[in-house]
């Protein structure tokens, strides 16, 4: 174990401390008696959410379990409080892996993970366990399913919706056949772009002759892709792994399937992409889960730490932090928040010293907000006295944070534990709230909505920023310091995609948001 001597600044106590740490709005367990566990969450046009995960439970709230003792996929429509509209169970007797739900530009779903089953939802097996690509529709009906890979394990870990209406599919491979004829050796990144009926058009391995493992995919509004995990490979696509450990691998394709540039990142130990974030100018965050204290990591916790690296449009090291304590600090996923300048990261701790304040129990949904120079706003831990974590974020219509995981606990911060893990999500309260008197408003209003080429927005009040997200949390829009006096900006929407889209308004000690559709 590698401990850091328990040593911070009054300074930085002061900091980290003095911001608030917001509370918990809403938060609901789901589930059965035996395992289920959270792994995609996702917002939805209506202001609800839809959340994928993993069940072996066949009672409680999961109805339709194909039967087993493997798993199967587990589909959750939310509404805006976290009160289940429809579920789903999808897959057959054989083991299920979840890896990402995303809202189709039709109002449906689309959702990757794994399959090794041969019967249920399944229609086609190509050996050993395969990408499994399933569409539903907006009811949860089950539109299509496809399987991709080969011969051996295959697995689906993203999903991207093009503005075309076509899938991006991010996965790893260990078959040399099949859809994954060019893998280079032991397991690849496999990217695979899908028609809207299921239809592989393209596909492309990625890596080099040892292990590389996709963990996450970012695909930004104008096209370009960031591929993140691990490799221990040193050759093929792969040059700055001299060492062959296991390094987090980031990988940008800026137009087009060709490499533009790709970075091996780390030191001795394992070191692995565990999410991504590329902003408006460029500049990617990756989040991995490191176990090194060499290498590019500078100032190590303990057994395993958040690392948050900060990489220049170039794939350049601008700035690196580790975060955590003496114990196993690892990290699930990463957002923008609404506020300009700040991000969200949530994974699980089971540190109770170092940067980790207030722990509950075995391990806690350790939640973190950053600045864009990687300085801790705030942290905080959510959950009980036994395992619980985050693996999943997105942004609720106020501007909240939306955790999506799974929870152990049956106290604390949580209430009517169905038996063994849930489905777990937490919705926290948006962090000003409260701040400026209730009766004070922007006055805020879109027009038109749904926009085709122009969106003119329009305010009361004095206002010092706005931005937007996509409906996958990005940030697309960001207009800072807005002059005094100003009440009306316009904005052009015509190259962007078709869907839903949020606009917060800040205010001084307030804010508003609303959603527009862009057609």
């Amino acid at each position: 174990m590698w401990c850091r001597a328990p040593f911070l600044s009054v300074a930085l106590l002061c900091t980290m401390v003095a911001a608030a740490q917001p509370a918990i709005d809403w938060q609901h367990n789901y589930g059965g008696s035996l395992q289920d566990r959270g792994y995609s969450i996702a917002p939805t046009s209506d202001g609800g959410y839809i959340v994928l995960g993993e069940t072996r439970s066949s009672d409680g709230m999961v109805v339709g379990f194909h039967g087993g003792v493997t798993y199967d996929l587990w589909v959750l429509k939310l509404d805006d409080a976290g009160v289940i509209e429809w579920q789903r169970c999808l897959g057959g007797s054989g083991p299920e892996t979840a890896g990402e739900i995303a809202q189709t530009l039709d109002g449906g779903y689309i959702l990757v993970g794994s399959t090794a089953s041969l019967d249920g939802d399944v229609g086609e097996s190509l050996g050993g366990s395969d990408i499994w690509l399933v569409r539903l529709s907006a009811s949860g009906d089950l539109l299509w399913e496809q399987s991709f890979g080969g011969s051996d394990v295959d697995s689906g870990e993203r999903v991207a919706v093009r503005q075309d209406g076509t899938f991006l599919v991010g996965a790893f491979t260990f078959s040399m056949d099949g859809d994954a004829g060019d893998n280079h050796g032991a397991s690849d990144f496999w990217l695979g772009h899908i028609s809207e009926d299921g239809i592989l058009l393209q596909s492309r391995c990625y890596g080099g002759s040892r292990f590389d493992h996709l963990r996450d995919m970012y695909f930004g509004a104008d096209g370009g892709l960031v591929m993140g995990g691990v490799t221990n490979s040193n050759d093929g696509d792969v040059t700055d792994n001299p060492e062959e450990w296991n390094d987090a691998w980031v990988v940008y394709l800026a137009n087009g399937w060709d490499i533009t540039w790709q970075t091996a990142l780390g030191g001795l130990g394992d070191d692995q992409v565990r999410g991504l974030l590329r902003t408006p100018g460029d500049t990617i965050f990756a989040v991995a889960s490191t176990e090194s204290q060499d290498g590019d990591i500078t100032d190590p916790w303990g057994d395993v730490d958040y690392w948050i690296v900060k990489l220049g449009p170039d794939g350049s090291m601008l700035d690196q932090r580790s975060l955590g304590g003496s114990g196993q600090d690892v990290p699930g996923a990463i957002v923008p928040s609404a506020s300009p300048n700040m991000l969200y990261v949530s994974g699980r701790s089971s540190s109770e010293d170092g940067m980790v304040s207030a722990p509950h129990g075995a391990t806690d949904c350790w939640t973190l907000c950053l600045n864009l120079d990687l300085d801790m706003v705030w942290e905080k831990s959510y959950g009980g006295g036994q395992g619980d974590g985050g693996n999943s974020l997105c942004l609720a219509p106020d501007g909240g944070l939306v955790i999506g995981g799974y929870s152990l606990s049956n106290d604390v911060d949580l209430s009517g534990n169905f038996g063994l893990s849930d489905v777990w999500v937490v919705k926290l309260e948006p962090e000003d709230v409260g701040v400026q008197d209730a009766g004070f408003t922007i006055g805020l209003d879109l027009f038109p909505n749904p926009a085709t080429d122009q969106l003119s927005i329009t305010w009361e009040s004095d206002a010092r920023s706005i931005t937007v997200h996509d409906a996958q949390g990005r940030l697309v829009a960001n207009v800072d310091r807005l002059p005094a006096g100003q009440r009306q900006h316009q904005l052009n929407v015509e190259a962007w995609s078709d869907g839903l889209y949020t606009v917060q308004l800040k205010g001084t000690g307030t804010r508003q948001v609303q959603r527009f559709a862009k057609h």
